[in-house]
């Protein structure tokens, strides 16, 4: 038993009554070492936990938490955006830029950056998402080959999966609610009911020149105009629409990206350091021969491009060629 359970009633009494006749001296003990073991502990926790974090761009966010799988890619590893999804993802984190529109080529990737976009908004950001397809069958796809496989592959989402009790919402391929609050939707654009009943603060439109995203007859409006309304209740909504541009008129792509700054993708040269637009350099002249420049590849006998032969004319003097493992060297 330790001495100050030995006190009782009475003790405390007299010591209240004659307070000074208990009075105990502190000047001769030396605080001076704890003091300062007090403050570095403190120094410490100041600039470690208590610290906010940097904020994370995309480009950075998406290399650290996404793996591409060998049977998915055929550059596996860490995930590295391209150079023109570097561009979509800096505007996307540019608080100045409200509307995205990315006229885009077949095969570039568009579908891969969105999953990635999907991911890093809900797990990082921790902001509602929608996705919308052409079509229905479109959005299942899409949930099925893209988006599922991500809540086992990517940590950050996986981390955030519910397991819904008695009388909570269950999840579907159209409507996930995260453990962190956040909701997301994917829908068919086919129809004006897949631009209703939610709110969003980045809304992505895949294949937006395909037909399912054309006004139908009983439509109210235009469907862009449908969807960004998704976002008015938030004063920083995104909304990044994409697909390969079909006839110009009647090409949504085109329309949307002449109501913008009409940016054009720059590249530098790894070589010379030739900026330069990035072109496709296969349109002949009147005298049917193609310009110097662009994409470039041989033919063996069989009809089949010779492995390693696919590169980039560098639209300069010195005609530099920018080889496959070299593009990620673009910038």
């Amino acid at each position: 038993m330790n001495a100050a359970a030995k006190i009782n009633a009475r003790d405390y009494l007299e010591i209240y009554q004659n307070p000074e006749a208990h009075r105990v001296s502190l000047k001769h003990l030396d605080l001076f070492i704890g003091d300062q073991a007090f403050q570095a502990g403190m120094n410490s926790i100041l600039n470690t936990t208590l610290q906010i974090p940097p904020f994370k761009p995309m480009e950075e966010w998406v290399f650290e938490n996404i793996e591409l799988a060998n049977n998915k890619s055929t550059r596996p590893g860490p995930m590295r955006l391209t150079v023109y999804q570097r561009e979509v993802a800096l505007a996307i984190n540019d608080p100045n830029v409200r509307q995205i529109v990315v006229a885009k080529g077949v095969q570039t990737g568009y579908s891969k950056f969105i999953k990635a976009l999907y991911a890093y908004t809900v797990s990082y950001l921790a902001l509602n998402c929608a996705i919308v397809n052409s079509t229905k069958p479109d959005a299942e796809r899409y949930y099925k080959d893209e988006i599922a496989p991500m809540y086992k592959e990517v940590m950050a989402l996986k981390r955030l999966i519910r397991k819904p009790l008695k009388g909570d919402v269950h999840d579907t391929g159209y409507e996930q609610r995260f453990a962190n609050g956040v909701n997301t939707y994917i829908r068919g654009a086919y129809t004006d009911d897949a631009f209703r009943s939610y709110t969003t603060w980045l809304n992505i439109g895949d294949e937006v020149d395909a037909d399912g995203w054309q006004p139908r007859a009983n439509s109210i409006g235009s469907k862009i105009e449908m969807f960004r309304d998704r976002g008015t209740d938030f004063y920083d909504s995104k909304l990044l629409i994409g697909g390969t541009m079909g006839l110009t008129h009647r090409s949504i792509i085109n329309a949307q990206f002449l109501l913008g700054d009409q940016r054009r993708l720059h590249v530098d040269c790894p070589h010379c350091g030739t900026q330069q637009e990035l072109r496709w350099g296969q349109k002949k002249d009147a005298n049917g021969k193609r310009p110097e420049y662009g994409f470039r590849w041989e033919i063996n006998e069989g009809g089949f491009v010779v492995p390693g032969s696919t590169h980039y004319q560098c639209d300069s003097e010195e005609k530099c060629r920018i080889t496959q493992e070299e593009k990620y060297a673009v910038h």
